[in-house]
């Protein structure tokens, strides 16, 4: 996955230097079975943040698709160490594992530490929204079935108050989208820092829309349903409640979509 060429980071103990040094140089020339032994062998390994952009082993081995060696790494990382292992980016190694779509991965990180499902990355993403965000379905679904009974959005939004609808949404993903909405149809009209709700994200993608060609015979189901479950369940929420209530956190906001030339789907 990486672009260019990594460069080792070094610190200023020099025994832990030559561990990263020979971590970064096994890890880079793919000799996984040395970077094991390392593993097992010293508990500094476990955690060294062997290149510039702060990646550990771990984080290279499930990177490059080395599911199998990443399982071995996982075995000797501590638990309470792997909420806590994250790159630069702040990028844990479940977040690159749910990116992926790697679900073997993700289970094994899970059975040993929990919680770090919450861990967040710079942008305030979880796992769970990286999963979301890469339309990793299987992944997605998996990681939700361990929040589904938390009431705190924190795990399904990110620091710009996009939701995981807004995201499948913007990306096109409309079956997860469409199934998002059936657990969650509170999102439907929960407006980001911008003002702008799923809605209206759909209906800035006019190829989207079902006299688009490039939409097959499901897709154009899955969009009719998106619109239809949303109002309906928009409706259902407010007669239970009796009132209208509004939805968007952002309500000095609710006016900012016209700024960018967003229409409200249903004028179309």
């Amino acid at each position: 996955m990486t672009e260019f060429p990594e460069t080792p980071l070094t610190t200023e103990n020099p025994y832990n230097d030559k561990i990263d040094q020979e971590l970064f140089n096994n890890t880079m020339k793919g000799q996984w079975n040395k970077v094991v032994e390392a593993y097992k062998n010293n508990s500094h390994a476990q955690v060294a943040r062997i290149t510039r952009s702060g990646d550990t082993a771990l984080h290279r081995a499930v990177s490059d698709s080395e599911t199998k060696i990443a399982l071995e790494l996982l075995e000797f990382v501590q638990p309470e160490a792997l909420k806590n292992m994250s790159n630069e980016q702040g990028n844990t190694p479940l977040h690159l594992a749910a990116a992926l779509g790697n679900l073997e991965i993700c289970k094994k990180v899970l059975s040993k530490n929990v919680r770090v499902i919450g861990a967040r990355n710079r942008d305030g993403e979880t796992p769970l929204f990286i999963a979301a965000l890469h339309g990793k379905e299987d992944v997605f679904f998996f990681l939700y079935g361990f929040v589904k009974e938390v009431t705190d959005e924190q795990y399904l939004r990110r620091s710009n108050g996009d939701t995981v609808l807004h995201v499948a949404i913007s990306f096109e993903f409309f079956r997860m989208a469409f199934r998002i909405i059936q657990l969650r149809p509170d999102f439907v009209d929960s407006s980001n820092v911008y003002g702008l709700s799923p809605l209206h994200i759909l209906a800035s993608k006019p190829d989207a829309f079902k006299s688009s060609t490039r939409l097959g015979r499901f897709d154009r189901i899955t969009y009719s349903c998106l619109l239809v479950v949303a109002n309906e369940d928009k409706e259902a929420i407010n007669s239970t409640s009796g009132e209208k209530k509004n939805k968007d956190p952002y309500p000095e906001n609710s006016t900012r979509a016209e700024g960018f030339g967003v229409v409200q789907a249903k004028s179309r």
